[in-house]
C-alpha cells in the first residue's frame, strides 16, 4: 500500500521537484532551513548541502548534528544521517560526541535472550548506526571512544565497531580487538558493557576473542551473557567469508 502524499510530506519526504525548488539557494539559506524550514525543506536542504563542498566541512557537520538532536521527522532524520555518513573521518570525530544522546531506543540493560539472526544487529542508537554505515573511516574515532569515552558513549560505540568490522572484508585490526578487550578492564562490573563486548567479539577471528567467548559461554556465567557468547561463537563459526556491508 502506497503512503498518502500528504503523510509523506509531513514525515519530511522530499521528491525531485522539492529538491529542484531549492537547488540554487545560497548555502546560508539552506543552513538556516535545517532548523527553520518545513520538514520537506529541511530534508531538501540537508540533501543539497551534502552534495556541495560545504557538506564536507566541520561547520556543516555541527549544524547537521544540532538539527538531528531535535528533528522529529523520519525522512529528514535519514537525510541528515546520510549527509553525515558522507563526511568521512572529520564527521566521525564530531559524531562520536553525540553517541547515546539522540533518541531513547538504546539498550539500558541486556535482554534476557540473544538474537538468533545470522547477521550483526543494526545499532539502535542513531549516531552509532550512522557511524557503522561509514565503514572503516569511522573506526579511529570509535576506537578513541572505547579507550577514553564515557560508559554511555562506549556502550553505543561497541555496537558500531562490531557492525562495521563484521561486514568489512579485511581482517579486524589488532588495535580494535585491544580496544574492545580494554573496555572489559575499564568497566569490570558493568553488565551492559560486558554484554555489548560479548556481541562485538563475533566480528573478530582472533584466538583471544574466541577463547574469551568460550569462557563467557560457560554454565557459571550470567544467563544473558552466556546466551550472547554462545550466539557470537555461532556467528564466528558461520562467517568463513565476510559479507558486504548492507545498504542502510
Amino acid at each position: 500500500m502506497k503512503s498518502d502524499p500528504q503523510e509523506l510530506q509531513n514525515r519530511g519526504y522530499a521528491n525531485d521537484n522539492d529538491l529542484q525548488q531549492l537547488a540554487f539557494a545560497e548555502e546560508e539559506t539552506l543552513l538556516s532551513l535545517l532548523q527553520t524550514g518545513t520538514p520537506v525543506q529541511r530534508t531538501a536542504a540537508s540533501t543539497l548541502l551534502a552534495a556541495r563542498p560545504v557538506g564536507k566541512t566541520a561547520a556543516f557537520f555541527a549544524a547537521a548534528l544540532a538539527a538531528l538532536q531535535t528533528e522529529p521527522c523520519l525522512y529528514t532524520r535519514l537525510a541528515l544521517c546520510n549527509a553525515l555518513q558522507q563526511g568521512g573521518t572529520t564527521a566521525a570525530q564530531q559524531m562520536v560526541l553525540f553517541l547515546g544522546r539522540i533518541g531513547k531506543n538504546q539498550y539500558q540493560t541486556p535482554p534476557t535472550r540473544a538474537s538468533q539472526k545470522k547477521s550483526y544487529p543494526l545499532p539502535r542508537d542513531i549516531i552509532a548506526r550512522s557511524l557503522a554505515h561509514m565503514g572503516t573511516a569511522a573506526l579511529p574515532a570509535l576506537l578513541t571512544v572505547l579507550r577514553q569515552g564515557t560508559a554511555m558513549q562506549v556502550s553505543e560505540a561497541l555496537d558500531a565497531v562490531g557492525f562495521l568490522l563484521f561486514y568489512t572484508p579485511q581482517p579486524a585490526p589488532k588495535d580494535a580487538l585491544d580496544a574492545v578487550m580494554g573496555t572489559l578492564q575499564r568497566y569490570p562490573g558493568n553488565k551492559l558493557l560486558l554484554w555489548k563486548c560479548t556481541g562485538c567479539l563475533c566480528a573478530f577471528d582472533d584466538p583471544p576473542a574466541t577463547t574469551l567467548l568460550q569462557d563467557l559461554a560457560a554454565p557459571a556465567t550470567d544467563p544473558a551473557i552466556r546466551a550472547q557468547a554462545a550466539h557470537s561463537l555461532q556467528l564466528v563459526a558461520q562467517r568463513k567469508t565476510k559479507r558486504p556491508l548492507p545498504t542502510p
